[in-house]
């Protein structure tokens, strides 16, 4: 069986998101001697085989990608698998062209649901936190453009994955996409990459953390993530606990917003701005912490919150998109609603005094972990849909 991915955005220029799910499973195919390709934006990089890279920015990509068709037809792939928005530049030609290869399209968001998430914030001053230029961007003038290219790409595609229930039913009334067309197969994570195992004074050494309590974050710091949020939560924490930690770990976007707010709550010295790392560093982060909160406004099935599981880490999580169906409270975290910083911070409370209860969790997390989000039958699931429509 022959493979192709595409996906607009890849390792090494992004890390996580739907990049992270072609890089691992394109990884797991391999190894079991099928052979897979990518195509995707950026410069040649070594380190990553059969990869194609059209030598654009990811805003670039459909549009050029359209350059590649022969390619692919030449290749004769048994199915082409596209990640979110990106097919909309070759999908329509591959169906004009003949082309014998089965399409697979998998949708991580729905775009109507994120448009509606960028606005500004009820109750935090929004000189310290509100979109940036590039949010209203993407809201006004490239999610109708995604919009509608995925409503070509799922109306001409084979079949449909969607990486959770929640994205499923969004998508399929956006879309009009028929039932029987879609099916759910939730993102993975490398239980090797992300364990309980990793030493936790490592990173705590270097940042002369001690046994300080420890909040992690991770992902781009857009509006939607909720990091204001988070930072309002610790500001309440602090008054209880003073040496409490925030660590957020992600892009420089948005930064100074996160930076000004930190200083006007006066929370500078419990606040770490790690920005961006490296993939090697990334589980030393896990590790350190105690907790992993993701107070997002929007999210499909974040790569995040699987990521922290696998590291044996409870995650207190905003009730929105797939969340719900990978943490579950008094399992493995606790949920809230998203925006409710009481909430928020009561959940961050409990589980920072209660070392009992944040252990059982993090078992149960890792057990979670191991049963449902194994990269190895994630890709399984795949290849049965692949064979499938074969």
């Amino acid at each position: 069986m022959r493979i192709c991915f595409v996906v607009s955005t890849y390792e090494p220029d992004t890390i996580g998101g739907q990049g992270e799910v072609v890089l691992k499973l394109q990884k797991n195919l391999l190894e079991r001697s099928i052979e897979a390709y990518v195509i995707t934006a950026g410069q040649d990089v070594a380190g990553y085989p059969n990869t194609l890279r059209t030598r654009t920015g990811t805003r670039l990509f459909n549009a050029v990608s359209s350059g590649y068709v022969n390619w692919i037809r030449r290749m004769k792939f048994d199915a082409i698998n596209v990640h979110h928005d990106s097919g909309m530049g070759v999908i329509p030609l591959l169906k004009a062209s003949d082309c014998q290869s089965k399409i697979v399209t998998t949708l991580h968001v729905s775009y109507l649901r994120e448009y509606h998430h960028i606005d500004h914030l009820a109750g935090i001053e929004t000189e310290h936190a509100h979109p940036s230029f590039d949010e209203y961007a993407v809201k006004y003038l490239l999610t109708p453009l995604k919009f509608f290219g995925t409503y070509i790409d799922c109306t001409l595609s084979d079949k449909i994955v969607a990486v959770c229930a929640k994205t499923r039913d969004d998508c399929s009334v956006e879309y009009r996409i028929p039932r029987d067309k879609t099916t759910v197969i939730h993102n993975g994570v490398d239980l090797d990459e992300f364990n309980p195992r990793i030493p936790r004074a490592s990173l705590r050494e270097k940042l002369l953390l001690g046994e300080k309590p420890v909040v992690l974050t991770v992902g781009t710091t857009t509006i939607r993530k909720g990091t204001q949020y988070l930072l309002r939560s610790v500001f309440d924490i602090a008054q209880k606990h003073p040496d409490v930690k925030l660590i957020i770990v992600g892009s420089k976007r948005y930064l100074a917003q996160l930076q000004s707010l930190a200083a006007y709550l006066g929370i500078q010295q419990n606040v770490i701005f790690a920005g961006p790392i490296t993939r090697q560093e990334l589980p030393l982060y896990y590790a350190a912490c105690d907790i992993v909160a993701l107070p997002s406004t929007y999210e499909g099935f974040p790569v995040v919150a699987l990521e922290a599981l696998a590291s044996g880490k409870p995650v207190v999580a905003s009730r929105v998109g797939g969340i719900p169906e990978a943490i579950k409270t008094g399992s493995n975290g606790i949920l809230f609603e998203a925006g409710d910083i009481s909430a928020l911070t009561e959940g961050l409370l409990t589980l920072l005094e209660n070392r009992t209860l944040r252990d059982d969790m993090a078992h149960n997390a890792r057990k979670i972990a191991e049963k449902e989000y194994n990269w190895k039958q994630i890709t399984d699931k795949y290849i049965t849909e692949f064979q499938r429509l074969l």
